[in-house]
């Protein structure tokens, strides 16, 4: 989401201590050094305008910090060899924001996304898109519940419509598909299969539904 990791190796014109110098790619660090690495608190600015505060290891990126990847781009947490690991936050200039669980500077693990159209989804996440049980609420005010996979509804779930209406069953992709049962707020009930977002009837007819 924010990788920025990089390796900096030894600099043994400072072995220990603290100073501020500056690299070969025309970087520049400000703070503790151990054993010609950085180890300890520090800054550390790139020409492009990222930068990186807080607790390094063996040169890396290691502990509680935060990073600006570029400007308006903020992840603040937990931060292992190089990359976010554990928890942490990330923001963007443009209202996106995440807030939970890293792994290898991706979402990994429990965790809330709210994009720019105000669309927020909470669950499990695994390398980067929710994955397994969560829930998302739209901008519409319909809201999901169910099963996730590599970021889409898939699985079992359950839809709620705004105003009332909502479905129970499979999804595939973000569509209602297979076996589901479709609840009007007015008391009619279609229950049978479903395929794409359309329900097929008996006869086999794919029949467009209106939920969208």
């Amino acid at each position: 989401m924010c990788s920025c990791a990089t390796h900096y190796v030894a600099i043994c014109e400072i072995k220990d201590g603290y100073s501020k110098i500056e690299l070969p790619d025309g970087s520049i660090y400000e703070g503790e050094f151990k054993s010609c690495k950085f180890n300890g608190q520090g800054k550390l600015y790139w020409y492009d305008g990222r930068k990186y505060e807080g607790e390094f290891k063996d040169g890396l990126f290691h502990g509680q910090g935060k990073l600006i990847s570029q400007p308006g781009f903020v992840c603040t947490g937990e931060f292992q060899n190089g990359q976010m690991n554990g928890q942490g936050k990330c923001t963007s200039k443009f209202g996106d924001r995440y807030e939970g669980g890293f792994k290898n500077d991706l979402q990994h693990g429990k965790g809330t996304q709210i994009f720019r159209d105000g669309t927020k989804a909470t669950g499990e996440f695994k390398n980067g898109y929710l994955h397994g049980k969560g829930e998302t609420i739209l901008p519409t005010g319909d809201k999901y519940t169910g099963e996730y996979k590599d970021g889409f509804w898939n699985g079992q779930g359950v839809y709620e419509y705004k105003n009332g209406d909502r479905y129970e069953g499979e999804f595939k992709d973000g569509y209602f598909h297979g076996k589901g049962t479709f609840f009007e707020k007015s008391g009619v009930i279609t229950e049978g299969t479903w395929k794409d977002g359309e329900y097929i009837d008996n006869s086999g007819i794919r029949l467009p539904y209106m939920y969208e």
